[in-house]
């Protein structure tokens, strides 16, 4: 006799770890069971697996579930059974002892479970390239080549996104040819839907060169500067970063050491500065020409924010632990001292030795300075105002859908939406966090679900534009998708042993429990009339009749149970 055994593989509906790779983006995943060219059997790791008998190999066959011990009781389910790991597994008819020592032959079938997913890699085309943070910055096009393996079932597809683009299958190796930033995410299927882990690479292609300028410091004023000023130069690159800053000076080729440069050994007169940067990718920026006179000239202040300070419109906010730094130049004899003035009844001022704060106060408040050279020449007085923000934010959960306080634990649904509401009375909150029971901290403020049900920890924190930051926050949450439990008794026995039947006025109970959340309320229906909220007391059932009560006890977060009661009040 012939015995085929068949295997019927149930799969539950599975969520893919990448939202931004789903089945309506164009991405068709892989069912939990492949079957290779060569004739092996693959399958998902952690799928229930049922047994399945027929007597011919025809596809139309009629065929059988076997039960397992665990379903014997055929007026309930089939229990499945799970394969125990990653790796091949065999079915065995225990009476062929000889050819399961040999591990082949008819009574013997194979499955290999797969619990692995694709391995993947990148390269990418010669060029030159720098790390700028996340990104690989390159200075001319290239040509990015992903390569994907998996050794178990065999790898399915793969795709890739670029930027905010939808899914695109790889195909052939992607090239960057436009000078722009990357942001590169890709993943790939094994036959039996394991999905990699979803990667991601920063590119960027730099065409531009850097930009360098110079800076003046010690005593100046426009392009005339004294005996004690000095030259700085700074250059910027935006993605590929500044490798270098060539310059030429007192009659001398050089490569800029961030060490200031100095009139030393200079005439009076006329002189010049030519400078150049070349960032990392070999981006050569063209020759900077500095004039200037050596002279003297009035003096010249100017204040620094030094600290945490933020600009919104034309309104500048500063932290308490935010400093003013003040200078000034002169171009020949030097400057003698600057005075400040903080606040507006501040009539005499100080003069500024180091940086000074503000009070630690919020609002708006004024500075004021001014300059002198060593003969006597006075600036103007500036006035400055900031606004001075010493309040951390405010961030405080909402919840969108069924929610329930109860002894410092929140109750949800699986469905209610958490965000939080984020508040700053001044500078305005530039950052926040959240992080899902020690999970990856999240930045940003979209709304979240908790798809598990039992207790989870939240913990928060959030950051204003100058740095205030507040204190962390936790909140416990419990996710109660279970329904109560209704019970009902009434206040006599039955009439007739093993029959609903009461006496006129007979009094019916009622009562719910709920481990979580607690009850909400209790509703009853009799004879199919109006729903009547259950208040403690007692339902009376005066009059003889057929009675079908229909009880509803509601939770909390709106997990609801249902019960239906028959019975009849007859007199004797």
């Amino acid at each position: 006799m012939q015995i085929i055994f068949k295997l019927f593989i149930s799969v539950a509906l599975l969520i893919l770890p990448f939202t931004a790779f789903s089945q309506s983006s164009g991405v068709k995943r892989p069912g939990p069971v492949y079957v290779s060219p060569d004739g092996k059997t693959y399958v998902r790791s952690n799928q229930p697996i049922y047994i399945k008998l027929t007597v011919s190999p025809d596809e139309n066959a009629k065929s059988y579930y076997l039960r397992n011990d665990a379903s014997k009781d055929p007026s309930k389910p089939i229990v499945p059974f799970h394969f125990e790991g990653h790796g091949e597994h065999t079915l065995i008819h225990p009476e062929d002892h000889a050819n399961i020592q040999k591990r082949k032959g008819p009574h013997l079938f194979h499955i290999f479970d797969d619990g692995r997913s694709p391995k993947s890699t990148v390269s990418v085309s010669k060029a030159p390239k720098a790390i700028s943070g996340k990104r690989v910055v390159y200075g001319k096009p290239v040509t990015v080549t992903l390569n994907f393996k998996d050794e178990d079932s065999g790898l399915h597809s793969a795709y890739y996104t670029i930027d905010a683009s939808a899914n695109t299958k790889y195909l052939s190796p992607i090239r960057f040819l436009i000078e722009k930033d990357y942001d590169l995410k890709y993943y790939a299927l094994d036959n039996v839907g394991n999905q990699s882990k979803l990667k991601k690479q920063y590119y960027a292609l730099d065409f531009t060169a850097p930009k360098t300028s110079h800076i003046l410091g010690g005593p100046h004023y426009q392009d005339i500067l004294s005996p004690r000023a000095i030259i700085k130069l700074e250059s910027h690159d935006e993605k590929a970063g500044v490798d270098k800053i060539n310059f030429r000076f007192k009659g001398k080729k050089q490569v800029y050491k961030n060490v200031p440069l100095n009139m030393n050994g200079l005439e009076d007169g006329q002189h010049s500065i030519v400078y150049g940067a070349v960032d990392r990718v070999l981006n050569l920026e063209d020759n900077v020409t500095y004039n200037f006179y050596l002279d003297k000239i009035p003096p010249k202040t100017r204040y620094f924010v030094v600290g945490d300070k933020f600009r919104k419109d034309k309104d500048l906010f500063v932290s308490g632990r935010t400093t003013i730094d003040l200078s000034a130049t002169d171009n020949k004899a030097g400057v003698r001292r600057i005075r400040y003035y903080l606040g507006k009844k501040d009539k005499a001022g100080s003069i500024f030795e180091i940086p000074f704060g503000f009070p630690k106060r919020n609002g708006k408040t004024i500075f004021r300075y001014a300059a002198s050279d060593r003969v006597i020449n006075i600036s103007k007085i500036t006035t400055k105002e900031v606004i001075v923000d010493i309040s951390s934010p405010t961030m405080k959960p909402v919840f969108k859908g069924e929610h329930y306080f109860s002894r410092r634990i929140h109750y949800i649904r699986m469905m209610t939406e958490i965000m939080f509401n984020l508040k700053d009375n001044l500078s305005d909150v530039k950052s926040m966090s959240y992080t899902l029971d020690a999970q990856m901290p999240v930045m940003e403020n979209k709304s979240f679900n908790i798809l598990a049900e039992g207790l989870h920890e939240v913990s928060y924190e959030a950051m204003d534009n100058v740095n205030n930051k507040t204190a962390a926050k936790k909140m416990s949450l419990f996710v109660d998708e279970q329904p109560p439990r209704i019970f009902h008794h009434f206040s006599v026995a039955q009439n007739e042993p093993g029959l609903e039947i009461y006496p006129p006025k007979v009094l019916l109970y009622l009562a719910s429990t709920d481990k979580q959340s607690g009850i909400r309320k209790i509703t009853y229906r009799i004879n199919d009339g109006k729903a009547v909220t259950y208040k403690s007391a007692a339902v009376l059932f005066k009059k003889p009749g057929q009675y079908r009560v229909e009880i509803e006890s509601i939770d909390n977060v709106a997990n609801t149970s249902r019960k239906i009661v028959n019975f009849e009040v007859r007199k004797f």
